[in-house]
């Protein structure tokens, strides 16, 4: 007897690519994953292995399609170093902890556009300070793709020629981020114009609990730069947090009155905290592609995989993502300092 045909149940949508985080936290559930482990299980290098899928978003337009095809035309070859035999080329991505929000669905994007392409890449994120970053190349990770939060954070590489400099992926800028119950926040708000602070507020700021990052991260830099130049000691007693999102936990659980943080990690915390926009500088995110000298590397698909991800950082949909999550537009060029 004929068995009847057999009906395909419903598909399941893929899930975002995994985030390694190194020291994070995230707001929404108020919880720190201070010292969790780096890529590969802390141990510096690539990752190996596979990781679930990334959820499908917006795929690129057609005319951006065809030129990622482009780019991508020799990642198909053959595997890059980190890839299993006969598999997709790998990108490992280092990221700054204030791209927590963002990471994610940036490389689900990646994949899907690679793949409508016809060309499959894997990205994987580490996410951490830049410092943190940094400091895991300088001991021998080797990220295909490297985002710090200023364009200081590369001086510290011990081999900068290994990294070369493609673009800014996009701009933030600093912010004060107190509690909701706080005086100040009746003033507080995003969209208002970033201006000299009042006597007022320095004079808060002088009595409060301020959090701030650490000196050598980019968002302690940031503050460090506004603090000095005001008329009042602030923050002499702050606590030194190791990246922008546990200076934000801090301010939000109430532990500080008061921290310096970036404008997209304000508005990840949504009422948690009230933003005061401050006359700083943005700090921009600069985009470095490691240069594929190394005993791993012959100038395969692996040079054509990481070259074309960190130039899509620059382009239309990545900018797109980017910017729906507050950061300001980036763009190709530019001197890392």
């Amino acid at each position: 007897m004929p068995q009847p045909a057999h009906e395909p149940g419903p598909s399941r949508p893929r899930p975002v690519p995994e985030v390694h985080r190194n020291a994070c936290t995230d707001v929404r559930r108020m919880t720190l994953c201070e010292g969790a482990p780096a890529v590969g299980g802390g141990a510096p290098g690539r990752p190996r292995g596979r990781r679930p899928r990334g959820a499908r978003t917006r795929l690129l337009p057609l005319l951006a399609l065809a030129g990622l095809m482009v780019q991508l035309a020799g990642c198909a070859a053959g595997p890059t170093d980190g890839s299993p035999a006969g598999g997709e080329p790998e990108v490992l991505w280092f990221a700054p902890s204030s791209f927590a929000d963002v990471a994610g669905p940036l490389a689900a994007a990646y994949e899907d556009a690679a793949r409508a392409a016809g060309a499959p890449v894997e990205v994987t994120v580490n996410l951490g300070s830049s410092a943190q970053l940094v400091q895991q190349v300088n001991s021998g990770a080797a990220p295909d793709v490297l985002v710090t939060a200023d364009d200081q954070a590369p001086g510290a590489l011990q081999r900068p020629e290994a990294y070369r400099r493609i673009g800014t992926a996009a701009e933030n800028g600093l912010v004060l981020v107190v509690g909701p119950d706080t005086p100040l926040a009746a003033s507080a708000g995003a969209e208002a114009p970033a201006a000299p602070p009042t006597t007022e507020l320095l004079d808060w700021l002088a009595e409060a609990r301020v959090a701030l990052c650490a000196p050598e991260v980019p968002c302690g830099r940031a503050a460090q730069s506004w603090t000095d130049r005001q008329p009042v000691e602030i923050a002499a007693d702050a606590t030194q947090e190791s990246n922008v999102r546990a200076v934000l936990a801090k301010v939000a659980s109430g532990q500080a009155d008061a921290g310096f943080v970036y404008t997209t990690d304000a508005a990840a915390a949504g009422d948690a905290v009230a933003a005061l926009p401050l006359d700083a500088p943005p700090n921009r995110y600069p985009v470095l592609v490691r240069s594929g000298e190394g005993e791993d590397d012959d100038g395969g698909s692996g040079d054509h995989a990481r070259e074309a991800f960190a130039r899509w950082l620059l382009d239309e949909q990545a900018q797109s993502i980017l910017t729906d999550a507050g950061f300001e537009p980036g763009g190709p060029g530019g001197v890392a300092g």
